[in-house]
């Protein structure tokens, strides 16, 4: 009995480094489409593509599909959210980055469940004061480009609070 508890406390002891401490996920590649007009690369698209209405689900590349912990489809936004859509739809996502920040969650806000989208927000777990700076130090600068669609310039906005960051393009 001993010799039991004792293997499988030794065995418990190895194993659990390896998984609580996963990799990080560099999402900086997939994400600097948004710095020309908020274009959204082949990754960013097929997020978009598993949101809308009956879609199937989301499957990506790795290292990408192995950082998603998990996925809500069109849900109620929230109060606080309320004014980029009635509804959201995200990807959560663990030990993923942006820039070096903490990338939290890739949420889409729209107005009817299956209608085209209106907002499309990376949630960063850092300050807007500390992420401003990280994303100057790397030179990130967020163009303007025409789209002629809806006839108005795409860009990024960096907005946020002394708890989160978000990077949000308005559709």
């Amino acid at each position: 009995m001993k010799r039991t508890t004792f293997l499988t406390t030794a065995i418990m002891a190895f194993s659990l480094p390896a998984t609580v401490m996963a990799k990080p996920v560099d999402w900086t590649p997939v994400l600097t489409s948004l710095e020309n007009g908020c274009d959204q690369s082949t990754v960013i698209s097929a997020i978009q593509e598993s949101f809308k209405y009956q879609a199937p689900k989301l499957r990506l590349r790795e290292p990408y599909q192995s950082s998603i912990v998990r996925t809500t489809k069109g849900q109620k936004a929230s109060k606080a959210n309320k004014s980029f859509g009635n509804y959201e739809s995200s990807v959560y996502i663990k030990d993923g980055f942006y820039y070096g920040l903490p990338l939290e969650r890739i949420t889409y806000y729209f107005d009817n469940y299956g209608s085209s989208f209106l907002v499309f927000e990376l949630a960063l777990n850092a300050p807007l004061s500390k992420s401003k700076q990280q994303l100057k130090s790397k030179n990130v600068r967020y163009k303007k480009v025409w789209n002629e669609v809806s006839e108005a310039m795409d860009y990024a906005v960096v907005e946020g609070n002394s708890n989160k960051t978000y990077v949000r393009c308005y559709l």
